[in-house]
Parts: C-alpha cells; structure tokens; sequence
C-alpha cells in the first residue's frame, strides 16, 4: 500500500516539515542577498559583506598583511611551522587529561551547540 505525502509528513515533527528548514530558513537569506549583491570596495561598494562566521572574507587583506609581516607568528607558514606542532601537540595533551566528564570539542560554535542539544535531547 502506498502512502501518501500527508502521511509521511505526520511522521515528522513539525520543525522537521516546516517551510523555514534548509535553504528556506532565515539563515540562507543573508546568503542569497549576499549572491545577488556581493561588496566590494570599488566595483560594488554598496553590496552586501558576508558576515557569517566561516566566511567572513571583511578582514582577509588585514589578516594577509599580519602574517606576511609576522611569518614565525602564524601556524600557517613555514616559518611559524614550530609554533603548529606546539598547538597539534598541546591539543592532544589537552584531549589526555581528560576527566572522567565527556568534552566535546568543535572547531564551530554552531555544531557544538548542536551536538550540546542533541546530547541533552
């Protein structure tokens, strides 16, 4: 027996079936304004910046110049490639000590808050 599209939607919850989930949600709206009007300093300089964590490119030409001009101070240089291990390794020394409470560790803070909701639920 097949089943209808009403039905399967009653095995969702409500979050799940809304129309604001996915590329729907609020989120992706900066995102498509940002594809439809993209900043730059001469060409656009009326568009709209991409603020979102991961791909804030507003300050890429400051951060650049920084490490251009402190190379042993960045863990993303040849020169600073002593200061990565010293991170890579405090990192696993961090991960060693811990207790006998579970960590979660997450290079984002919105997966870390999901995780954290998903562990509570």
């Amino acid at each position: 027996m097949a089943s209808s599209a009403s039905e399967n939607r009653l095995l969702l919850s409500k979050i799940a079936t809304n129309e604001k989930h996915g590329e729907d949600s609020p989120y992706f709206e900066g995102w498509k304004a940002y594809d439809q009007n993209p900043f730059h300093p001469t060409e656009n300089p009326e568009g709209v910046i991409q603020m979102d964590l991961a791909e804030n490119q507003l300050s890429f030409d400051l951060v650049e110049e920084w490490i251009r001009k402190n190379p042993k101070a960045s863990i993303c240089t040849a020169e600073g490639i002593e200061k990565f291990r010293n991170v890579a390794n405090f990192q696993d020394y961090m991960a060693y000590q811990s207790s006998d409470r579970p960590l979660l560790r997450s290079c984002r803070k919105q997966e870390a808050v999901e995780s954290h909701l998903i562990l509570i639920a």
